[in-house]
C-alpha cells in the first residue's frame, strides 16, 4: 500500500442524454485515481485460496487514516478466533452493527454428512463494529444471517429433520437426540415446513426480507445492488450495449440514471480485468471491486469509486491487495482477498480500555536464533485438524536445529492419529489412535467397527505401549508422569449420556470433576496455576473471565476492564515466578496482553500492532521471554514463530523455522529435562 494524494474537489452532475433504448442517462466518465475517503470502510473476506474451505473465513476491514496518510487494516471478527467457526455474517447499512453466526461445536454446515450430531450454532451481535460482542441466542445449525439492524438480526433456518435424506449419515437415534436438544428452537414442531425466517431479538417469525420493486424504466431487466446507508437503492441493467445504473430513493422514485458503453461492471470479452457490480458505501459514493488477472489466472484485488455526484469512476489510489500476503514479504504465505462490501466508516469508541491500564506497545525487532534448552512443538495440520507433530530443538553449537517426529512410530501402524499430548519435559508422550474404521470426530459419528486406543511413550517416542481402548469422542487433556487424563464430550452409540463431559485419569479410573460450590460452565483444559503447578480448570458460569480449578482454587481474575470486554481475556501461560499471562485479540488492529500476579494486580500490559498480522503467544521461556507466532490461524497458511522480549519490548522472528516446519503451527514449548 502506498500513500495516496489528497482527493480532488467534486464536480457538478452532468446533464442526462437519451440512449438508443429510450432511457435518459448521465454519461459515466473515467476520472483520475483517488484515495479512499476517510468515511468509507472496505470489507474483505480473506482465505488461503481463491474459492475453497468451509465457513465464512476471516474478515478484514480497510480504512484510510487521514492523520497518518496511510491505510490501516483490522479484523472485526477476531473475537471468534477462540469461540468457533464463523458460518455467516452481516453488517448494517450504517456500518455500526455487525452479526455473526458461529458454530461452537461439531460441524454446522448444511451438506452431505452435515450437520454433525453435536452441532451448536449461536448468533452474536456487535453494536460497535466488532469491538465487543454479545450472544443474541442459539439458532438451528446451518442458519444463515440475512440482515442486521440497529436493534435486531434476521436469520433464515432450515428444517433439518425434513432434510435428513439429503443431509447424510446420522442414525435415527442421533436425529432424535438432536431434536431433544434443539426442539426449544422450533416451538411449532418439525412437521410442515422447509425453511423459516425470524428476528432473533424481537422473536417475530416468518417475516422474509422485503423484496424491492425494480424501477419502471424501459424494457430491461434491472438487478438490485447494495442498499445505501440513507435508504437509496442502486439498480444495474444492460440494454443495447449500454451499462445502466439507476438510483432509486426509499419511496421507489428514480432520482438519477447513469450509463456507459464501457464494461464498468462486467468483464470485457477476452480481457483480464473484471469489474463487479458496485456496492453502496455512503450516500453519494459506490465502491466497485476490480480483479486483474495475470497469465496464470492469479489476481490482484483492488476497488474503484463511483462518484454519483459527478458521474465519474475513479480507481482507488495506493490500494492494491495481492493474492498473497506475508509479514516477511517472502511470498510464501497466500491470503486471497475477496471483496465483500463497503460501508460508512464505523465510530469505534476509544473508551473501551480501562484508563487504569496503560498498554506498552511492542515493536518489531531483529531476527534471533532458536533458543537453546527448549523443545518446540509444531502441529502439522490440514483444514480438518492436526495430524502430526514436529519437535524442534536448537543445536547447542549454533548448528541447524534438529527436527524430529516423535509420533513417527505410527507410520507403520494401521489407522490414523486423533489427539496428541506430552508431559512436562516432553519425555512422556500420549496419542489417541483410531485403529479401525472411522472414529468419532467433528465431522460425524463413528462407524460400527471403529476402535480407538490410547498409546503412551515414556522415552520421547522411541518406544510405545498400548494402554487400551477408549470411548469414541473426546481428547487427551493432560499427561502426567504416571497417568493420562482424558476428556469425553461427544455422544456416540456406545456411550451413555451420563458420561458426557467427564474428565478422568485413564489408568486410575478416577474422575476429575469441577469443584463443589461453583456453578461451572465448561472444562477448558489444564492451566498453570502457580510456578510449575498444573490443574484442571473450568469456566465459571455467569462470570466473564472467571476460572476455577478442580481443587477449588480461583485463578486470578482477568485485568480490570469494562464488563462487556471481560470475557475476551483468556489465560495463556504462567511465568516462572507464578504470574499469569492473559491475551485478548483486539479488533481495532491491536492484540493486547497483560500479566497479573496471584491477586489479579496487573504487573505489565502490552499491545501489538506491527506488520498488520496478529500475534498469538504460547509459552514463557523465562520471566521476560515469551514465544509465539505472527500471522492468522487460516488453514494452510504458514506463520512466523517469534520471541517476545518483554524487557526490551521487541518481537523477534526466529530465523529458519519456517523453512524447517512449513505451514506447521507452534502449539507448545517446553524446557528440556536436566542432563
Amino acid at each position: 500500500m502506498t500513500t495516496p494524494s489528497p482527493a480532488p474537489s467534486p464536480t457538478a452532475t452532468p446533464t442526462p442524454t437519451p440512449g438508443p433504448h429510450g432511457i435518459e442517462f448521465i454519461p459515466i466518465t473515467r476520472g483520475e485515481p483517488r484515495p479512499l475517503p476517510a468515511d468509507i470502510a472496505l470489507y474483505y473476506r480473506v482465505g488461503p485460496c481463491t474459492s475453497c474451505g468451509y465457513g465464512f473465513g476471516d474478515l478484514r476491514r480497510i480504512l484510510f487514516d487521514e492523520a497518518l496518510g496511510e491505510y490501516r487494516e483490522d479484523r472485526p471478527l477476531v473475537f471468534f478466533d477462540v469461540k468457533g467457526m464463523v458460518e455467516s455474517a452481516a453488517i448494517s447499512h450504517s456500518g455500526q452493527e455487525m452479526a455473526a453466526a458461529v458454530c461452537s461445536a461439531g460441524l454446522c454446515e448444511l451438506g452431505v454428512g452435515h450437520p454433525s450430531a453435536d452441532a451448536v450454532e449461536h448468533v452474536w451481535v456487535s453494536h460497535n463494529a466488532g469491538s465487543t460482542w454479545s450472544n443474541a441466542g442459539e439458532v438451528l445449525p446451518g442458519a444463515w444471517i440475512l440482515e442486521v439492524t440497529e436493534t435486531d438480526v434476521l436469520v433464515q433456518e432450515w428444517n433439518l429433520w425434513g432434510r435428513r435424506e439429503t443431509l447424510g449419515s446420522l442414525t435415527d437415534s442421533e436425529w432424535e437426540e438432536m431434536w431433544a436438544r434443539l426442539s426449544h428452537l422450533v416451538p411449532g414442531g418439525r412437521e410442515g415446513w422447509e425453511s423459516r425466517t425470524r428476528w432473533i431479538v424481537s422473536g417475530e417469525a416468518d417475516v422474509p426480507p422485503t423484496a424491492p420493486s425494480p424501477p419502471a424504466l424501459g424494457n430491461v431487466s434491472w438487478r438490485p445492488a447494495d442498499r445505501c446507508s440513507n435508504g437509496a437503492l442502486p439498480w444495474t441493467a444492460e440494454a443495447q450495449g449500454d451499462r445502466l445504473l439507476a438510483l432509486v430513493d426509499e419511496e421507489g422514485a428514480v432520482r438519477r440514471v447513469y450509463g456507459t458503453s464501457e464494461p464498468l461492471w462486467a468483464s470485457a470479452p477476452g480481457g483480464t480485468t473484471i469489474r463487479e457490480t458496485p456496492s453502496c458505501a455512503v450516500r453519494e459514493v459506490l465502491v466497485q471491486e476490480i480483479r486483474s488477472y495475470d497469465a496464470g489466472m492469479q489476481y490482484t484485488a483492488g476497488v474503484a469509486l463511483f462518484d454519483l455526484e459527478s458521474g465519474s469512476v475513479h480507481e482507488v489510489e495506493g490500494l492494491s491487495l495481492p493474492e498473497g500476503f506475508d509479514p516477511e514479504a517472502d511470498g510464501s504465505q497466500e491470503e486471497y482477498y475477496h471483496f465483500w462490501t463497503a460501508r460508512p466508516a464505523p465510530v469505534i469508541e476509544s473508551t473501551m480500555r480501562d484508563p487504569a491500564i496503560e498498554f506498552t506497545p511492542l515493536t518489531m525487532g531483529q531476527p534471533r536464533a532458536l533458543p537453546v534448552g527448549f523443545a518446540f512443538y509444531f502441529g502439522v495440520h490440514s483444514c480438518e485438524g492436526v495430524y502430526d507433530i514436529l519437535r524442534v530443538v536448537a543445536g547447542e553449537d549454533g548448528s541447524t536445529p534438529l527436527v524430529e517426529r516423535p509420533y513417527a512410530f505410527f507410520d507403520e501402524e494401521p489407522g490414523y492419529l486423533q489427539s496428541f499430548e506430552w508431559g512436562p519435559h516432553g519425555q512422556r508422550l500420549a496419542v489417541l489412535v483410531c485403529e479401525r474404521g472411522s472414529c468419532t470426530s467433528g465431522h460425524g459419528p463413528a462407524s460400527d467397527d471403529a476402535i480407538r486406543a490410547l498409546w503412551v511413550s515414556a522415552d520421547g517416542g522411541l518406544a510405545w505401549e498400548r494402554w487400551g481402548e477408549v470411548p469414541q469422542g473426546g481428547w487427551i487433556a493432560r499427561v502426567s508422569e504416571e497417568d493420562v487424563a482424558l476428556e469425553h464430550f461427544l455422544a456416540s452409540s456406545e456411550v451413555e449420556r451420563s458420561v458426557l463431559g467427564r474428565v478422568w485419569w485413564f489408568r486410575a479410573g478416577e474422575a476429575i470433576g469441577p469443584p463443589e460450590g461453583f456453578d461451572t460452565d465448561r472444562f477448558v483444559g489444564w492451566r498453570a496455576v502457580g510456578g510449575d503447578g498444573q490443574d484442571a480448570v473450568w469456566s465459571v458460569r455467569g462470570e466473564p473471565g472467571g476460572f476455577v480449578t478442580a481443587s477449588g482454587l480461583r485463578l486470578a481474575s482477568p485485568p480490570a476492564m469494562k464488563d462487556d470486554a471481560a470475557e475476551r481475556w483468556w489465560p495463556v501461560a504462567n511465568s516462572p515466578h507464578g504470574a499469569l499471562l492473559w491475551g485478548m485479540p483486539w479488533s481495532d488492529g491491536a492484540d493486547l496482553f497483560a500479566i497479573t500476579d496471584g491477586t489479579g494486580a496487573v504487573e505489565g500490559a502490552y499491545s501489538w500492532t506491527g506488520t498488520g498480522s496478529p500475534l498469538n503467544l504460547t509459552a514463557f521461556l523465562g520471566e521476560e521471554l515469551v514465544v509465539g507466532a505472527l500471522g492468522p490461524w487460516d488453514c494452510g497458511v504458514p506463520r512466523t514463530t517469534s520471541l517476545v522480549d518483554l524487557e526490551t519490548l521487541r518481537v523477534h522472528p526466529i530465523v529458519d523455522i519456517k523453512r524447517l516446519v512449513g505451514t506447521a503451527i507452534l502449539v507448545d514449548a517446553l524446557a528440556l529435562p536436566p542432563d
